[in-house]
């Protein structure tokens, strides 16, 4: 077989011709393909070609001409073009398969598609059923002054986070002076040991005013930890208000 053609296709006859028709079909061909019959003005290239569809008409005739070397070629093509068909036909099975599996995919995913619609559609039903039912409950146990007790009860509750927050004013003012006032007192204590010159060696019990003024500062640290405790944000603004004095102190010493 000569490229993709078999030697049947090179003469020009079916697989099933006598021996007789394969005779004429070769000399037909022989004559057609021959060196001798070829046109003088020819190309290289064209005789070329020539030359080889004459040794391929020569080489199929040899071969098909002996029955021994036909039936061995036809048993050898019907097994190539077998294969061939095999083949094909394994491929369109593969695509056939490839398109089912495609379908059904899609199938399946459209029938997803609308379960979930369905499943949406009945939860918001449910939805909206629910908040029926519960806002007709609700309007059939509400007295009939509901809005009214309803404002008298924010009212209330705004006078007494007002009340709260007046009197948490006034507890931080009242710290907030007291925490002043012990700092003046420590500042005085200060300046007047340091104008008393060097300590004296302390005495083994310590005096009433001592006592005093640690029983202040117990008191005051009580205090200040119950502000923190029930107001972090103030605890929060104190820090930045000793955070700004202790810079603006710095900022003094510096000038």
């Amino acid at each position: 077989m000569a490229g993709t053609l078999s030697l049947y296709d090179v003469l020009g006859i079916e697989q099933t011709s006598p021996p007789d028709a394969l005779r004429k079909a070769w000399k037909r061909r022989v004559l057609e393909t021959h060196p001798d019959k070829l046109a003088q003005d020819m190309t290289d290239e064209e005789r070329q070609v020539a030359e080889t569809r004459f040794r391929e008409v020569h080489q199929a005739y040899e071969i098909l001409s002996d029955p021994a070397k036909r039936r061995v070629y036809d048993n050898g093509l019907n097994y190539l073009r077998g294969c061939i068909r095999k083949n094909e036909a394994q491929e369109r099975l593969a695509k056939t398969r490839e398109e089912w599996d495609r379908q059904c995919k899609q199938r399946q995913e459209e029938r997803l598609r609308l379960i979930r619609e369905r499943q949406a559609r009945a939860k918001e039903e449910r939805e909206r059923l629910r908040e029926e039912k519960l806002r007709k409950q609700i309007s059939e146990r509400l007295p009939d002054d509901y809005e009214e007790r309803k404002k008298i009860i924010e009212e209330e509750i705004r006078v007494a986070q007002d009340r709260y927050q007046e009197t948490f004013m006034k507890a931080e003012m009242r710290y907030r002076e007291r925490i002043k006032k012990l700092e003046e007192e420590l500042n005085e204590r200060k300046e007047h040991l340091r104008q008393a010159g060097p300590l004296p060696r302390m005495p083994t019990k310590a005096s009433h005013g001592t006592f005093a003024v640690a029983s202040q500062m117990l008191q005051t640290n009580v205090l200040l930890e119950q502000l923190r405790t029930a107001n972090p944000e103030w605890e929060a603004r104190r820090q930045a208000a000793l955070r700004r004095k202790a810079e603006r102190t710095n900022s003094s010493d510096t000038m």
